[in-house]
């Protein structure tokens, strides 16, 4: 059975971070991205890399004085992730600590997307949203 790769164009960082375009050659691809722009990724059709991106775990934890700090903890890292953990996203709030669990390619970009997600979770629970 001969493979079918797909070529994504793809845009933008975090929380903006988007498909642009799909391509199934690879000539085509190369030619939207000198006119639009893009980064190009190489998929082979019928699988996902999303399996691939760790999880990261980051606490926003408030001292008694109200001061904001962050951890995070990838699932290489032992004991990272909760038993119970369900293998999605999510928000887990406490009196103390807002825990965000995200995937991403690096600790970087988790730190980036809870943050957005942290704002996001602020303004939903204020009214903003």
């Amino acid at each position: 059975m001969t493979k079918q790769i797909v070529y994504i164009i793809t845009k933008g960082d975090y929380s903006d971070y988007h498909i642009e375009a799909v391509f199934l050659d690879k000539e085509a691809a190369d030619k939207y991205i000198e006119v639009f722009g893009g980064d190009l990724g190489e998929w082979e059709a019928g699988t996902t890399k999303e399996v691939l991106k760790p999880y990261f775990t980051i606490d926003f934890e408030k001292d008694n004085n109200g001061k904001i700090s962050d951890k995070i903890y990838s699932d290489y890292d032992d004991g990272a992730l909760d038993k119970n953990f369900n293998g999605k996203e999510s928000i887990e709030n406490g009196p103390f600590c807002l825990r965000i669990v995200v995937r991403a390619k690096n600790e970087e970009t988790a730190k980036k997307i809870a943050y957005d997600k942290r704002a996001q979770y602020i303004a939903e629970k204020e009214g903003f949203v």
